[in-house]
């Protein structure tokens, strides 16, 4: 029975330069860029191996994980290429834990602006519901003004 997979499927390629990588190591890159499908989505990943003749250290390993949004790119170089390799792994592992710490970030911030924004709103209803109580203390009701003794200012303009 045919199963779909539930991670799209990558696009692996890989190159190298004055250096074949074996199959282990082959095999080791996979199972690495497989094992960070559940935290990036990696569409396409551009791998280059490289051996330099004349530097130390001799291996340099370059990654470029193309993904929904910015894409991961990391450099590495040691002294043997499987060094070179799980190096680049770690700071590819940083990268994702950094992105992550940053949209954990924004979420709570977000979120802390909402509750401000309700804190706002409910502090300014409680202010015009005390102006709209001083306004109703002022206000005259028909007959009032005669039981406080105030009489008005028409009194006054009878008796001049």
């Amino acid at each position: 029975m045919f199963c779909p997979s539930t991670n799209p499927i990558m696009k692996l390629t890989l190159t190298h330069r004055n250096h074949s990588p074996s199959k282990s190591i082959i095999e080791m890159i996979d199972k690495e860029l497989n094992s960070l499908q559940p935290d990036l989505q990696i569409d396409e990943a551009r791998v280059h191996l490289e051996r330099s003749l004349t530097d130390s250290p001799p291996f340099n390993a370059s990654f470029h994980l193309v993904t929904p949004g910015p894409d991961v790119i990391v450099k590495s170089n040691d002294h043997t290429l499987r060094a070179a390799i799980l190096k680049a792994f770690q700071r590819i592992a940083g990268k994702i834990g950094h992105r992550h710490a940053k949209r954990v970030q924004r979420r709570a911030n977000r979120e802390s602006v909402q509750h401000v924004g309700i804190i706002e709103r409910a502090a300014g209803a409680l202010v015009e519901q005390k102006h709209v109580g001083r306004r109703a203390e002022h206000a005259e009701i028909g007959g009032d003004a005669d039981q406080r003794g105030d009489h008005g200012g028409g009194d006054v303009a009878a008796h001049e």
